[in-house]
């Protein structure tokens, strides 16, 4: 794609994005409800590396254009960092300080026909393209974990891009096709108070950008009640991986019950 310009995930996945917009017949300006509101979950994460630092609309509205819709707050911070997980047996963990956490399903999958998709060749089918190629695989792990979507509390979405969140509330079934930028502008993804709060450490876009690990230590965070946007009563979280190429992956965590 190279000689063709593509040479940023950014503009790659902007292609996307603007045929999302075309078929659902939305515009982008909810695009800056996800930026503030995973901002201003990392202001309460003393680990996040934009703590301290808030983000106002106009801010947001006067951030550089990287590549249409995106601008420079719609994109992904770079980096340098760790995190890890320790899985184990569910009799083991009983007896560890921390309170384990389930994990009721994981799965990988890819879209018929995708290819690399938007990282690699945009030949992706015309009924896929606008997505961020995780149906089948949505309906993999919620059949796996026996939940629907309305049984998830919380949410971790790659976050690469604000308009890959918007796609995968969609892909995963969490909004009806079309209503994630109502939901989004309505304040859903928003701590404490959105019906599915999201990102809750700031997410890639305010925390950290680790591959998308971080998201699923805050998923574990979230399960065990120790978050700093921490949703009352949670007892599931949805983690999702990357957003714009083959080969997708997801998680189902839960709370451990006495």
């Amino acid at each position: 794609m190279a000689p063709y310009g593509l040479m940023s995930p950014a503009q790659m996945v902007a292609l996307t994005f603007r045929r999302y917009l075309h078929e659902t017949g939305n515009d982008p300006a909810h695009l800056a409800d996800i930026a503030l509101a995973f901002r201003e979950h990392a202001q309460r994460n003393p680990r996040a590396v934009y703590f301290g630092r808030p983000l106002t609309r106009e801010q947001y509205a006067d951030s550089r254009l990287i590549a249409d819709p995106f601008r420079a707050a719609d994109c992904c911070l770079e980096t340098d960092g760790a995190c890890a997980l320790i899985l184990t047996t569910r009799e083991r963990a009983q007896d560890l300080r921390s309170s384990p956490v389930r994990v009721l399903a994981a799965a990988q999958a890819s879209g018929p026909g995708w290819g690399q998709g938007p990282m690699g060749s945009h030949n992706m089918p015309l009924e896929d393209y606008a997505s961020v190629n995780s149906r089948l695989l949505a309906r993999e792990i919620f059949a796996m974990a026996d939940l629907a979507p309305h049984d998830i509390d919380v949410a971790q979405i790659y976050d690469a891009f604000t308009g890959v969140v918007t796609m995968a509330l969609e892909d995963f079934g969490l909004c009806e096709r079309g209503s994630a930028p109502d939901f989004i502008a309505g304040g859903g993804l928003r701590w404490p108070h959105g019906d599915l709060p999201c990102n809750t450490a700031g997410g890639l876009l305010s925390e950290s950008y680790l591959q998308g690990l971080n998201l699923v230590v805050e998923g574990v965070r979230q399960m065990r009640g120790e978050s700093t946007a921490q949703v009352a009563g949670a007892q599931t979280c949805l983690v999702t991986s990357g957003g714009a190429n083959a080969h997708k992956s997801a998680l189902i965590l839960a709370a451990e019950i006495a």
